[in-house]
């Protein structure tokens, strides 16, 4: 009878459960990132700018931080994902 990935198919290492650890950590990473810099910072952007600044340049400003901070999120996910291997 076949062995089953469940029966233990990589009984003699732990290379694919070894595999889940990093990933799960930068995962957590990237999904602590996006919270703080798509949501708690344009929070905090707009509560302390609203009586500072006019309209305009408030969404100017939170729109500016969310666009900057896309793409030094996308940098670090490429990055991230260039240690992977094939």
């Amino acid at each position: 009878m076949g062995r089953t990935r469940a029966s233990g198919e990589n009984a003699g290492g732990s290379s694919a459960t070894d595999a889940w650890a990093p990933a799960m950590v930068k995962a957590a990473i990237v999904l602590a990132l996006s919270w703080i810099g798509f949501l708690f910072v344009p929070n905090r952007l707009l509560a302390f700018l609203t009586t500072r600044v006019t309209p305009h340049a408030r969404d100017a400003l939170v729109t500016l931080w969310v666009i900057a901070f896309f793409i030094g999120l996308s940098w670090l996910f490429v990055t991230l994902q260039t240690g992977r291997r094939r």
